[in-house]
């Protein structure tokens, strides 16, 4: 009885709204639907919705409103609103099972709104509360780090909760400050993170549960909730942000993560490989969009994980669609009237539900969009001087009167030919192309002058290339806009191409480069000693490049190693060590060491990376010590002397005049194995003696002496 009466207060103090108010959904009339829209979502009342969840079976929305602090549950399907629910949370979450959702501190029933159990907590840990993935558990992120809850009082209380099929060794959290009811529909944290990170935003468990990744200050933590201990930071210095974290989610296969920056910090979005920790790819702003984003504040996966979708909140209604399989931007939607806040894909991918600053909400088919793409989305090619050609096809195109669009190619392998425009929009007036061969771009464009349309699909333009080098590349496409004879402009969906090469494995098998692999920084299908010196020779520049291996937005000695440490990935593996001497020096090695050992990332990829420049300074040091001719030789007044050591040793040169008389000596220390060849490292005489005098025309002789060699050779003064 006296559960009873609890839940009736409960449910009259945080404010259920069973009546008729807002059952239906104001029609939004006075706001036009955007191209792909099929519904916008709105009450007379409204405030901005700052977070939305479907419902596992994708019947019913749920929206968590701001400054009212409401969830608001919506019928997909009639587009009619079922509950009001006022609310203390900041995020809105389904059970697995969808007979329940989370927001704050209160744990909610799907079908009736009334709140099923309390999660007790005098710390602010309510304020990113999610379910584990078998619905058991509910984790809340907070100022000291991981609380967690019980989500069923029905079952036996224990010291333990357990997390899939595994116990954990909790830490305690104490009680003694939670004021506890007496019959009360109740959980109590029963175990709180042992360690802590500062400016927890957002957190997101695993599809199998083993793992928490929270969005914080430093970075990605990842916790481990069955150890009840770190597993890892993924912090700037492994390639991760440059500020702070505000979201964070794992794909559902559980091979991603993703995490986005703040508008203060660099920005962007990351994605890792879940299990290596290691960064595969970073997403900023498409350039068509001026190349930066306004915010970033939410992202979410499609349920295949092939699909991102990210909000650009800061006043920027953009909402942008992520490759994560190629790492590539594909699609904008854009609608709301002022900034986009949240963004969820449907259980089935088939409709996106975003809410924006315009206190709205828009539901997106994805059944049926505008495509353009690249046709054949591959090619391989084995001839310099071959033509190749391909179609800028369009798909699902409606009532297009223009079009423009930009192709993406590498400079290196292909040379622009000539454009030829198709057959769709064949009324319009097409732009002449304008190619720029040094950026690898070819802009096209088209518009109908006479207000006609095409629909469907067909071919805007063929474009032809040259080849120039055979290696593997990507042909893209970007600042695709599509127009209607009312200017209203839209954004299709992009599909680029790829340019392969084939290349022999060891066994004699022909198989296809991928571009894939990002420390194959020139996309010859090796990982070798070129690519570690194009690395090296963009040291201090900014992201963007080729060289730019871990995405970080600057090219460093992190890079370097990961190309080093990705040596034997590729088909071309035996050609790691092939001219090493002609390409690299000892010197240049030992200063990477260096800088790598400073470093020295625990990530087993960059401590390969480490053993592997150690294999290649062996490679580079002069089998034997070595006196080398100078130069210039003859020479006025100066001249290098270069030489070789075989071991670490202390050096001296002497010079001598023809008549035996020692005229200077240059003592150059202890020194370590290497090449001693370049003007920075050879010894150098400036043709003086050793009080400082100029010494005369002639022949004169210098000895280099370490502590097991001596040689001497001839040089020649001409003034």
């Amino acid at each position: 009885m006296k559960k009873h009466y609890f839940l009736i207060l409960l449910s009259l103090f945080l404010g259920l709204h069973l009546s008729a108010i807002d059952i239906l959904a104001q029609s939004c009339t006075q706001l036009s639907l955007p191209e792909n829209a099929t519904a916008r979502l709105c009450r007379q009342d409204g405030d901005v919705t700052i977070d939305l969840d479907y419902s596992p079976d994708g019947k019913t929305l749920a929206s968590l409103i701001n400054w009212r602090r409401q969830i608001v549950l919506w019928d997909i399907e009639n587009r009619a609103i079922k509950l009001t629910i006022d609310a203390n949370g900041r995020t809105v979450r389904y059970s697995p099972d969808g007979k329940t959702f989370v927001c704050g501190d209160v744990v909610y029933d799907a079908i009736t709104g009334e709140p099923k159990l309390l999660l007790l907590d005098g710390e602010e840990y309510r304020r990113y509360v999610v379910y584990s993935p078998d619905g058991k558990t509910i984790a809340g992120a907070g100022p000291k780090g991981i609380r967690f809850w019980k989500s069923n009082t029905e079952e036996p209380p224990t010291d333990a909760l357990p997390v899939g099929d595994t116990p954990i060794d909790v830490l305690p959290t104490d009680t003694s400050a939670i004021n506890t009811p007496g019959d009360s529909p109740t959980s109590i944290p029963f175990a709180t993170s042992s360690t802590t990170v500062p400016g927890i935003s957002g957190l997101s468990y695993s599809p199998d549960g083993k793992e928490i990744a929270i969005a914080c200050n430093l970075g990605i933590w990842i916790y481990d909730p069955e150890l009840n201990k770190e597993v890892a930071l993924l912090t700037e210095e492994i390639g991760g942000h440059k500020s702070p974290v505000v979201e964070v989610v794992y794909s559902p296969d559980g091979n991603t993560l993703a995490a986005a920056g703040t508008y203060s910090g660099d920005n962007t979005i990351r994605l890792w490989d879940a299990t290596t920790k290691k960064l595969k790819f970073t997403f900023k702003g498409p350039k068509i969009h001026t190349g930066w984003f306004y915010g970033l504040r939410s992202l979410a996966f499609s349920s295949d994980s092939k699909m991102l979708i990210s909000t650009d909140g800061k006043g920027s209604d953009q909402i942008h669609i992520w490759d994560t399989v190629k790492g590539e931007y594909k699609w904008t939607l854009h609608g709301h009237r002022g900034g986009a806040q949240s963004a969820i894909f449907s259980p089935d991918s088939k409709m996106i539900a975003t809410a924006g600053d315009d206190q709205t909400i828009i539901l997106w088919d994805l059944t049926s969009y505008p495509i353009v793409s690249i046709s054949p989305d591959s090619v391989t090619s084995s001839t310099i001087g071959e033509e190749l050609a391909f179609d800028v096809k369009i798909t699902n195109g409606k009532d297009i009167s223009g079009y423009q669009a930009t192709i993406e190619f590498d400079p290196d392998a292909l040379a622009y030919v000539e454009t030829k425009y198709g057959d769709f929009l064949s009324g319009g007036t097409p732009v002449q192309p304008i190619a720029n061969q040094h950026a690898g771009t070819v802009q096209l464009a088209s518009l109908s002058l006479s207000g006609d349309v095409s629909n469907g699909n067909g071919t805007l333009a063929t474009v032809k290339f040259k080849v120039k080098a055979i290696r593997t590349s990507k042909l893209g496409l970007r600042d695709v806009i599509l127009s209607n004879p009312e200017g209203n402009k839209s954004y299709a969906w992009i599909e680029g191409a790829q340019l392969l090469k084939t290349v022999i494995t060891e066994d004699g098998e022909s198989i296809i480069c991928s571009t894939n692999i990002s420390e194959d920084v020139n996309k010859d299908c090796v990982v070798n000693i070129q690519d570690l010196v194009l690395v090296a020779t963009n040291f201090g520049k900014g992201g963007g490049i080729a060289s730019d291996v871990n995405s970080d937005g600057r090219v460093d000695i992190i890079d370097l190693v990961l190309v080093a440490g990705a040596f034997g990935d590729t088909a071309g593996a035996p050609t790691v060590y092939e001219d090493v001497q002609e390409m690299l020096s000892s010197f240049n090695v030992q200063q990477w060491l260096h800088e790598a050992r400073k470093v020295n990332l625990p990530d087993s990829t960059f401590q390969r990376g480490i053993l592997m420049l150690e294999q290649l300074l062996m490679t580079t040091l002069p089998k034997e010590t070595a006196l080398l001719p100078n130069y210039p030789n003859p020479f006025n007044p100066e001249t290098w002397i270069p030489y070789q050591l075989a071991e670490p040793t202390s050096v001296n040169v002497s010079i001598y005049s023809a008549g035996g008389t020692l005229v200077r000596t240059l003592g150059l220390g202890n020194q370590a194995a290497g090449l001693y060849q370049s003007r920075s490292r050879a010894a150098y005489w400036d043709g003086k003696n050793s009080v400082g005098e100029s010494v005369a025309s002639g022949i004169y002789f210098y000895t280099l002496t370490t502590e097991e060699f001596s040689a001497t050779r001839k040089m020649l003064i001409l003034k």
